[in-house]
């Protein structure tokens, strides 16, 4: 007979009861087998009393129950370990973050004193443009003031000797 014959729930039946229960079902089975047919009737034939069965029911109850235990003490010092690797990491990864948005933090920083730098030397450059652009006009004019004095002395060479 299966769980689900024996009306058990597998959800909310624990894991002793359901040995214990075993015990019992292997015990008909084996009489059974033997062509016995009538588990109680054997049982009191037999001259076993009830709480025999009981106690050795309860038996494999209670080692059942202790290895449930155990098994439950190493799953769960398992998931604590893993938990705490987990918060580790977790730690782990938040400090990155942090260092990470005060690197971030002294980029924008540095990118903002390079724009007002390229800024600065825009303007500079600009300023050198518009002084060499009038050094180029002043250059001419001085060119054509030359020119003039050279046509003047020219021409006072020219009344002298002539």
């Amino acid at each position: 007979m299966d769980d689900s014959e024996a009306g058990l729930d597998a959800e909310t039946e624990s894991p002793v009861s359901v040995e214990g229960d075993r015990l019992t079902d292997m015990l008909r089975d084996l009489f059974k087998s033997g062509g016995l047919d009538d588990y109680d009737e054997i049982m009191e034939h037999l001259k076993i009393p009830d709480g025999f069965v009981y106690a050795v029911k309860n038996c494999v109850e209670q080692m059942a129950n202790e290895k449930f235990i155990v098994e439950r003490r190493k799953m769960g010092d398992e998931k604590i370990e893993i938990l705490n690797a987990a918060g580790r990491y977790i730690e782990h990864l938040e400090k990155r973050v942090k260092d990470s948005k005060k690197v971030i933090g002294g980029l924008e920083k540095a990118k903002h004193d390079l724009e007002k730098e390229v800024k600065r030397l825009q303007e500079v450059i600009d300023g050198a443009e518009g002084v060499m652009s009038e050094l180029v006009e002043k250059e001419k004019d001085d060119k054509k003031h030359i020119q003039d004095l050279e046509e003047m002395v020219q021409d006072l060479s020219d009344q002298a000797m002539g």
